[in-house]
């Protein structure tokens, strides 16, 4: 069952030949820590505390997840495109 379940996740850590992509594994760590620092702001923060801070931090870690993530799309659009060039 756990085997059958990570089988179905591997496209999240794997690229497109079926290694591990580091891009894809670092996107997928600060999407992690992301979503457990938002947890952490809604939840922990104190009320006298400003919120300035926090944000910044969240939208570097944003900035930082969309730009591996476009890195990863494009690598991918331009070796599909190299294949098809190929075959011609």
């Amino acid at each position: 069952m756990v085997m059958t379940f990570l089988k179905y996740l591997r496209p999240l850590w794997e690229g497109g030949d079926g290694k591990i992509s580091i891009r894809r594994v670092l996107a997928l760590v600060f999407s992690i820590d992301f979503i457990r620092n938002t947890s952490y702001i809604v939840h922990k923060w104190e009320l006298g505390k400003s919120l300035s801070e926090a944000a910044m931090l969240l939208g570097l870690e944003a900035a930082l997840i969309a730009a591996l993530l476009s890195l990863t799309t494009y690598q991918t659009i331009m070796s599909v495109k190299n294949s098809n060039q190929q075959t011609m």
